[in-house]
């Protein structure tokens, strides 16, 4: 379902990919990564549902994000988005 001023997930992905230097954005990865570098699936489910409104993000589901958008094979291995 398409929701008005909400990202699809490829969206919001190609969108975190492009402004992570953007302090902002940074700040946003800080907070919901536990000072990280990267999104773990629990981080990345606790940012879809507080920040982009979803709710009951399956762990699996950030699981797939992060196989299909993370660039880096090793922290696509690890569970690591950024």
């Amino acid at each position: 379902e398409d929701v008005r001023g909400l990202f699809s997930t490829e969206d919001l992905v190609n969108v975190f990919k492009k402004l992570t230097t953007r302090p902002e954005i940074y700040h946003l990865l800080v907070r919901y990564s536990q000072n990280q570098d990267f999104l773990s699936t629990e981080d990345l489910t606790l940012f879809l549902e507080a920040e982009q409104g979803m709710s009951k993000v399956a762990s699996e589901k950030c699981a797939d994000i992060i196989k299909k958008f993370e660039p880096s094979t090793e922290a696509k291995l690890l569970g690591h988005l950024g």
